[in-house]
């Protein structure tokens, strides 16, 4: 009866790696039978069978109650085609259709739904009155180094430090071309004290150009400034409000976004997170706009040449190593100028050195911390790899297999070979609780770091383990997850970030691996999560063996991970996800909100979860600004925007954040 009853909707389409693309197939009318992928076909058009251009893979439920989902892989060439089952149509896929999808997947996977509801989202607004003490009025340096900047974006600079609405600054201009009779005819016109201009007869390079300028500044704080770039009259503002409230932060940055010569709306934001510690060892997500305390300066060297392009990204790296407090102001105060010169270009060939100069800064960064490191460039432009050399001799690794039945794990141990480093293994069956698990590994295992899998877990990356493994060389890292993929090539999970009712999503769920890495890049970079995937993940035997007695049974997988997650951030420990450790997952890891007591168990047990630790409430990648209910993240617009909301709102975050540094 299965052949008459089942019904199908293709609803999403994805490009996939070798000009392939995957489509996906909601099935309806299966029961509790999963149909065999060897029943579907494709038909052309004109009905010529595509059997040999396509693939199918069985998906258990995991997106729509019980429905299955069929994951279909079809060549680029077929741009119509009908899906069958047991010689019976039940949907068409047309090239107008597949265009549509195509040009909606581009939008989500970009700049997720950003760019569109960004020209109406609410412009940062001067604070209250009184919002500063007016007995706190600390001198904050503007750093801009300057070499043959275009006329009309000095002045845009300049224009834009001028109306800052915090008074107390100074503009220290290091302008290494000072033959330049145009740019001096403009700052000529400039007469406002506050501005302070350094013609210096040698261009030292960008690096060497800033030095110049923070052995010039006298502030308090030190701010840093593009010479193409502008700056939100308020930002000045907001770092000194939570200065005011904070006098140890250290170390500020805001959200910004793009703008091109001529047009002055802005377009693509950057929503950042807070201080994340491991996205920032994949690349310089904080970038803009810099500011660093006097404290930093007077504990850090100056940046050498050999980071010149970077040497904003070396300061963040060395101000994270002494920052008491990590300031994040999530509103958009800086401005990014687009054009063909800058790095923000779109073409990184413009300045290629600042790559090189990038990877450079962050191996100092971990030869200062005595960690041995090879940074590798990724794909993703200026996003990289940190490759932790492996100690010797290697840690010891035990594997737990949580099965219900030893069938169930035989694909998972197929694909162990000695070359994942497993020194011993242990299969747990019928687990009653992540406790229980833990529990029975802990008296079973005796190794170094225990590998918990479930048994839908296949490796087909000979590296995941020992890749995994290797981050623990660091002892601020507590657990690690690597990056899970479906078998059809789309991301699984690699770690969960909680909605604001507590409930997990896994984000850049369903992209494809060479989706240009998702919003901001996070989906090829390695970063904290708010709590680790519960298909896969490593923990070191010291840790869980300190926390087992405070775990609790909450009937559910994914809490009781969760739990622990909390349990070792509260430690200073970080949960990591990294896409440079690959496996794939046979099963179902995430559902819909819709059906979360499905999968998640009792509602309660994680309700009572976001009571006992409600500080883990604030996400560590997330944005206030952006929610990520489907996965990815969206804009969120329906923020109150009256002003004494927006003041409560600013302030309440930025109370929030204070954090205390790792390692």
């Amino acid at each position: 009866m299965i052949a008459s009853s089942i019904t199908a909707t293709i609803a999403q389409v994805l490009e996939a790696d070798g000009g392939r693309v995957v489509y996906r197939a909601e099935l309806k009318g299966c029961g509790n039978t999963l149909p065999d992928p060897a029943d579907f076909a494709l038909t052309a058009k004109n009905g010529t069978p595509l059997g040999a251009h396509a693939e199918f893979f069985i998906l258990e439920p995991q997106a729509k109650g019980a429905n299955p989902v069929l994951s279909i892989k079809v060549d680029g060439s077929a741009a119509n085609f009908t899906l069958a089952y047991q010689d019976r149509a039940l949907d068409t896929m047309t090239g107008l259709r597949r265009e549509r999808m195509r040009i909606r997947r581009d939008l989500d996977m970009v700049n997720p739904s950003i760019d569109g509801a960004y020209a109406s989202y609410p412009k940062p607004q001067p604070l209250p009155e009184g919002s500063i003490p007016a007995d706190f009025h600390p001198l904050v340096s503007i750093i801009c180094p300057l070499y043959n900047t275009p006329l009309p974006y000095l002045r845009d600079m300049i224009d834009s430090v001028l109306t800052q609405t915090y008074t107390i600054w100074e503009l220290v201009l290091v302008n290494a071309s000072p033959d330049n009779e145009g740019m001096q005819e403009v700052l000529t016109t400039y007469a406002d004290p506050r501005i302070k201009t350094i013609d210096f007869p040698e261009n030292l390079g960008i690096a060497g150009n800033t030095n110049i300028g923070i052995r010039a500044a006298t502030g308090d704080y030190v701010a840093f400034a593009d010479h193409d770039d502008t700056l939100s009259p308020y930002v000045l503002e907001r770092y000194m409000a939570f200065a005011a409230e904070h006098p140890d932060a250290d170390l500020f940055y805001c959200d910004e976004d793009n703008f091109e010569e001529d047009d002055s709306a802005g377009y693509a934001p950057r929503f950042k997170p807070d201080f994340n510690r491991d996205l920032l060892y994949s690349h310089n997500y904080m970038v803009h706009m810099l500011m660093v305390s006097r404290y930093i300066l007077d504990r850090v060297e100056l940046s050498p040449n050999e980071v010149s392009g970077a040497q904003d990204y070396d300061l963040s790296l060395k101000a994270v190593e002494h920052a008491r407090c990590i300031c994040h102001i999530p509103e958009v105060l800086y401005h990014w100028r687009v054009h063909a010169g800058s790095t923000n270009g779109g073409v990184m060939e413009s300045k290629p050195y600042a790559v090189l100069a990038g990877a450079t800064a962050l191996e100092n960064h971990f030869s200062r911390r005595g960690i041995e490191t090879h940074v590798e460039e990724t794909s993703n432009s200026c996003v990289y790899h940190v490759d932790y050399k492996n100690a010797s001799p290697a840690p010891k690794i035990g594997l737990a297999v949580m099965s219900n039945s030893t069938q169930d794990t035989a694909c998972l141990l197929e694909s162990i070979s000695s070359a994942h480093g497993i020194s011993s293994t242990s299969i747990i069956l019928i687990p009653t609780s992540l406790k229980a698990t833990a529990r029975e590994a802990l008296e079973t295992l005796d190794t170094d770091l225990i590998l918990f899998a479930t048994d839908k877990i296949e490796f087909d990356d000979e590296n995941c383990i020992v890749t995994t493994a290797s981050y623990f060389c660091r002892a601020e890292v507590g657990i690690v997850s690597p990056k899970l993929f479906y078998p059809d090539g789309l991301i699984a999970q690699a770690g969960t970030v909680p909605l604001a009712d507590g409930t997990p999503v896994a984000p850049n769920r369903n992209f494809t691996d060479n989706m240009g890495g998702g919003y901001n890049g996070l989906a090829e970079a390695t970063c904290n999560f708010s709590a680790a995937s519960s298909d896969l993940f490593m923990i070191r035997r010291s840790d869980l063996e300190a926390l087992i007695d405070r775990l609790h049974e909450y009937g559910n997988l994914q809490t009781e991970v969760m739990e622990l997650s909390f349990l070792l951030r509260q430690q200073d420990k970080l949960v990591l996800g990294t896409p440079h450790a690959r496996a794939t997952t046979h099963g179902s890891a995430y559902v819909a909100a819709a059906n979360l007591n499905a999968i998640y168990g009792s509602a309660t047990g994680l309700a009572e979860l976001w009571l006992r630790f409600p500080t883990m409430r604030k996400d560590v990648l997330a944005n206030p600004n952006v929610e990520y209910t489907s996965g990815y993240p969206r804009l969120d617009i329906e923020r109150d925007d009256d002003a004494e909301a927006k003041r409560i709102y600013i302030r309440g975050v930025l109370s929030s954040i204070k954090h205390r540094i790792l390692g």
